[in-house]
C-alpha cells in the first residue's frame, strides 16, 4: 500500500514511534506520552520528492514532570530530534486527569471552594 506524505500515522507507525522514544532514554525516566501525530514534511522537502516519514510525539516524564517534544524518522527507526521543553508542561493526559479525581472530588476541597 502507496503512503501519501500527508496521511495519518497508521497504528503500526504510532506503535513504532513510542518503541524508537522509550528505546533512546531521550524522554526522562517514566514517560507518558500526551500526543502523537504526523510530523509534516516542509514545501521543499515535499518538492524534492519521497520526503521522510516523521512523526511528532509530546510526552511527560511522570518522575519529575518534564515535558518534551520529539521527532522519530520512521524511515530509519531514530530519533530525528527531542527537546526538553524548560517551564513548559506537554498536554494533559489521562493519567493526570485519573490523579486529580479524587482531590476534586474531596469533601473537604469541595467545601474549602464553596
Amino acid at each position: 500500500m502507496n503512503v501519501s506524505p500527508l496521511d495519518p500515522l497508521s497504528a503500526a507507525e504510532l506503535t513504532l514511534t513510542t518503541k524508537v522514544l522509550l528505546a533512546s532514554g531521550r524522554i526522562g525516566a517514566q514517560p507518558q506520552f500526551a500526543w502523537a501525530a504526523l510530523h509534516e514534511p516542509t514545501k521543499a522537502e515535499l518538492a524534492a520528492g519521497a520526503p521522510p516519514r516523521r512523526a511528532f510525539a509530546s510526552s511527560v516524564d511522570r518522575v519529575d514532570g518534564a515535558s518534551y517534544e520529539s521527532v522519530v524518522d520512521l524511515q530509519t527507526e531514530t530519533v530525528f530530534s527531542s527537546t526538553k521543553l524548560s517551564g513548559l508542561h506537554a498536554q494533559i493526559t489521562w493519567t493526570e486527569v485519573a490523579d486529580a479525581a479524587p482531590v476534586v472530588q474531596d469533601e473537604l476541597v469541595v467545601a474549602a471552594l464553596a
